[in-house]
Parts: structure tokens; sequence; C-alpha cells
């Protein structure tokens, strides 16, 4: 059955309707406010499904086709409608499929309906049912199989978390064929759990049980067998037990990143990123810098975007902030910011951009999505400074030499002086505490500034740069930092950008 239909007519859907081109952040709406939201990417198409405002839940699936222009444009975006009202949902894609699992109808009621939308044909039908109702499930794809883990329900009035996983094999026939399905175990119950892929393994990190968060992380290793080999699972443990509301889990290369989260039900959240790099077969942390929980995360052109979430919520603490990481470096930015306050955040990444739609802005529910494409791709390493943190750059505005609008900004510096240069290639040399990563002739950018609040910005000016054609160009910033010692001097990461007409 087909159930899509177009709301291009509805203009003002489109907040801001600037080509995504000239500017890295704008924003438009959902067709409904909810927060909760379900979202995934199959194929060129986004999709935003469920959600809830207060007790009410919702089977609106907002769906935005980035072969039809970019996530402003009306025209691209149509409406779509769930078998079911329903939040909590889980979904993840294989091949031509988006499937939607489980989630819950109301506070008391869970249900096992999985939703299947085919992108090829836009057709959605009814897959067979998990085998246990229930919603706070967690889901990702490894190879050809769909992983729907854990979550809960609530039975007698109390809460009743699962360790069921509910496996669907697309090579073994279309999600509706029983023969398709199959179950295995997790080593604890719970729900609420960070889950992503990355290389063969399929890893369900943390969570909620009926009382608790926990730390373990049930890791699935394809390479080694069916799920219900128990020789095919192992565990591991996150440095910080605690659940991540949202997902708040993703995979850049060979990374999985899981980011901050409720230590507890109702404990303070937390600032961590437990990574695990794949290829190396190692876990690090980070912090963000700001401890949250329900915020969005994604990653995009080299880098893992964290926005928005809940710091508290006696009143409702709501934060705006976006940290942004360079996935090579380690060094942060954290110039950007969401359009309004939000957390409960529905994400994802579709071609270059990566949306954040839905929410609670702590006083209502929001129908925002905020649309990030960054410009240019970070690349090189930083050195921790005297503040204790790597100097990471980004870009804002347009990358277009008639806007004349690119900014420079750096996060993560100490109060010094500092000044911004450029070049026509890519280097990686020792130069001061840092490495200067741009080669060929080197220009300065004119000016030198000092750093405020640990950021340092420039406004270029093509022409004083002697740039009138399309070009790519890299950038890097200098700064003095005679409090670490050493050569008294350190330099951010550095950025490609692509100059356009």
């Amino acid at each position: 059955m087909n159930r899509r239909i177009p709301f291009a007519l509805v203009s003002a859907l489109a907040a801001v309707q600037a080509p995504l081109c000239a500017q890295q952040w704008t924003a438009t709406n959902l067709s409904q406010a909810r927060q909760g939201v379900t979202a995934v990417t199959v194929g060129s198409q986004a999709l935003f499904a469920g959600g809830r405002v207060g007790n009410t839940t919702f089977n609106v699936v907002d769906i935005y086709d980035s072969s039809l222009g970019t996530p402003s444009t009306p025209g691209a975006w149509s409406v779509a409608a769930l078998s079911l009202p329903r939040a909590g949902i889980a979904a993840a894609a294989v091949g031509n499929l988006a499937l939607f699992a489980g989630g819950g109808v109301t506070n008391t009621t869970s249900t096992a309906v999985v939703d299947v939308y085919d992108v090829n044909t836009g057709v959605w039908s009814l897959g067979r049912p998990l085998s246990v109702p229930r919603g706070a499930l967690s889901a990702t794809t490894v190879g050809s199989l769909v992983l729907f883990a854990g979550g809960g329900s609530i039975v007698g009035g109390a809460p009743v978390v699962s360790n069921v996983v509910d496996i669907y094999d697309s090579s073994l026939g279309l999600p509706d064929n029983p023969a398709a399905w199959s179950t295995a175990t997790l080593s604890v119950g719970r729900g609420v759990m960070g889950a992503v892929t990355v290389g063969s393994k399929a890893l369900f990190a943390g969570g909620q049980d009926s009382t608790i968060a926990r730390s373990e992380i049930d890791v699935f290793n394809a390479s080694l067998g069916r799920p219900a080999l128990p020789s095919s699972w192992s565990q591991a443990f996150l440095s910080q037990a605690r659940n991540f509301p949202d997902n708040a889990a993703t995979a850049l290369g060979s990374r999985a990143y899981f980011a901050a989260g409720q230590t507890g039900q109702f404990s303070p959240p937390s600032a961590v990123v437990d990574i695990y790099d794949d290829a190396a077969g190692a876990w690090s942390t980070t912090d963000l810098s700001v401890a949250r929980s329900h915020l969005g995360v994604a990653a995009t052109s080299g880098t893992v975007v964290f926005a928005g979430g809940l710091v508290s919520t006696g009143p409702f603490n709501v934060v705006d902030v976006v940290d942004v990481l360079n996935a090579s470096s380690g060094a942060f930015t954290t110039s950007a910011k969401l359009t309004t306050p939000r957390f409960d955040l529905g994400t994802t990444t579709v071609g270059s951009w990566v949306l954040f739609a839905g929410g609670h802005t702590g006083a209502a529910v929001s129908s925002l999505v905020d649309i990030y494409e960054p410009i240019g791709t970070p690349y090189c390493n930083a050195t921790v400074n005297s503040t204790g943190k790597m100097a990471g750059i980004s870009a804002a505005g347009s990358a277009s030499l008639a806007a004349n609008s690119l900014k420079l900004v750096v996060s993560g510096v100490p109060n010094t002086p500092f000044l911004f240069f450029h070049g026509p290639s890519q280097a990686q040399l020792p130069f001061g505490n840092g490495f200067r990563c741009v080669g060929g002739t080197i220009q300065r950018v004119p000016g030198m500034g000092v750093a405020v609040a640990g950021v340092a910005s420039v406004n270029l000016d093509f022409a004083a740069l002697g740039i009138t054609a399309p070009t790519v160009r890299n950038f890097q910033c200098w700064y003095r930092d005679a409090a670490a010692g050493g050569a008294g001097t350190n330099t951010s990461d550095a950025i490609e950008i692509s100059l356009t007409p």
C-alpha cells in the first residue's frame, strides 16, 4: 500500500529556503510537531517516523528525498503514515527497505508491529511482528541482517525489560516471511541502548534495566557466524554505565561513537563519548563541552556532530550546543548552535546533510528541523594546548566567491594572539608545539587577533587574499601559547575548502 502524499504546496514548511551551498546551517519544519521521532536513511531518502506530544503518539512519517532538492526545498518532502501511532520505535535500513519495529503506543502499551517501506516503489507493507512486543528497543544493520535488540514494556504496572534480539535476514526473503526471521539474546535484558555497526560488528552498548544504567556492550561479529551461535557474540564495557535515549550513537569509518547519556534514570547526564576503533581493536574516550542526554548524534564529511540535549529536568535545562568532532585529529569545534535549544531529536545523515528533527524545547514540542552541511573537510592533527584541549577549525557562511562571506572559526584555544594562513596543498610537519598542515606557497590571512572565550575567528575577504577564481585552499590557525612551554606556539588542525564561483 502506498501511504505517501506530497505536501510541497505547503510552502510555509520551509523556514529557510536559501540554497544550502550558501550557508552551513539552515532549517525547515516537519509536518507535525513531535518529540521522540525515529529517523533512518534508505537510499536518497531520510524518514522521520512516529513520535509523541505528551501522551499522544503519532503515525506520521515525514520523508525528505535528497534527489528532489535540498532539505529546505518544500518539493523534496512528502508525508506517509505508519500502520499504528507510536513512539520509541527502532528503525534500520537494509538494501532498499526501511524497517520500523515495535514502539510504545501508550504509556502502558507496547507493540510488536513492523512497518516496512520500499524506497524503490514507495510502497508500505507489514513485516512479520517481533517475537515480543516492546518499545525503547535498538536496531542496527550488519550485512544482510537487521537486529532489533532489547527494549521493554509495562506489565502489571511495572517495567519489564527484554534480552531478546529479533533478527531479519534479507537474504532469506521479504520481511513478511517468517523463515527470514530468527532470534538471539543479549547478555543482560535492557532498553535505551546505543546501537551501531562498524565493519562486521554490531554493537549494543549500555542501556537501562528496570532499575539501573548498564555498562555492558554486546558485540555480534557476523564474520564468526550466525547470531544464533553463542561464539559469534562477545562482550565489552563502557567506561561509564549509562543509557542512550534517542540512540546517541553513530559510526564513521572504522570507529563507533557512544555519546553522553544518562548515568541512571534520575541521575545526572554524562559528557563522556566512548569510542571503539574496529581497525585497532581499541577503546578510548573524549568529552563533550556540556554533559547532557537525549542529544542528536550523526557523522558526515569526516566529522561527528553532537547536537542539543537535556542537562536537567527540574526544571528543564535544554541546550542548543553543537559539538563537532574532527574524527582524524580528535579536535572539537563548538561555535555552532541549533536554531533553538531542544532535546529528544530524530537525527540522520542523508548525503552530506545531517538533519536534527523535532524534539522538545523544555517549554513545548517542536517541529523544527535543523540542517547541517559542513563546509570543507577537516584533516591533519592538533595537539593538546595549555587549556587541556586541541584547537579545532571549522568554516561557516559560504564557500562562494561571489557571496564573499566565508568565516573561519577555531575553538579550544587560549585567549592569546592568533593568525590564520592558507596554501594550495597539504602537509604534516612539526611546527611549534603542533604541526603545520598547509603546504605549497603559504600566505597569511591579513590581520592578527586575540582569542576571546577560547575562540579565534576571521571573516575572509577573497579579494584581499588574491583569490578570484574557483580553487581548493587549505586553511589553518597559528596561536601563541606560552603557558604550555616548549616552543610557546601551537596550531589548530586544518580544513580543505573548495571555493566555488
